[in-house]
């Protein structure tokens, strides 16, 4: 990932990974029976499950247990795992700023 691209992603808050009620309200709820949307087996194939949470009304929700847990594969909140651990080693090295002050959609296709 280039450093333009990191500094454009969103700082991140910490989740409690437990409280997982919001799954009830994620686009992706059953969609992805064989892994194949959201954990394919290249990376570069993110595009579809990028599209769908785009749209999903519990993006940052997902996006907050993932980097809680930490998920290290497939597509959570938006995000593939290497967009992810970009954030986390971002959060690391900037403690103070490990808040997200705003929604940003990723860019869909881009791997992670």
């Amino acid at each position: 990932m280039k450093r333009a691209e990191a500094a454009t992603l969103p700082r991140i808050r910490v989740a409690e990974p437990a409280d997982v009620a919001w799954m009830a309200d994620a686009a992706c709820k059953g969609l992805d029976r064989g892994g194949s949307i959201f954990f394919p087996q290249h990376p570069g194939e993110f595009a579809d499950a990028k599209a769908i949470c785009a749209r999903c009304p519990v993006q940052q929700e997902c996006l907050d247990y993932a980097l809680a847990r930490p998920e290290v594969d497939g597509v959570w909140g938006g995000y593939g795992s290497g967009e992810r651990a970009t954030m986390l080693r971002r959060a690391r090295r900037n403690p103070g700023r490990a808040t997200r002050s705003a929604s940003r959609t990723p860019a869909q296709g881009t791997s992670g």
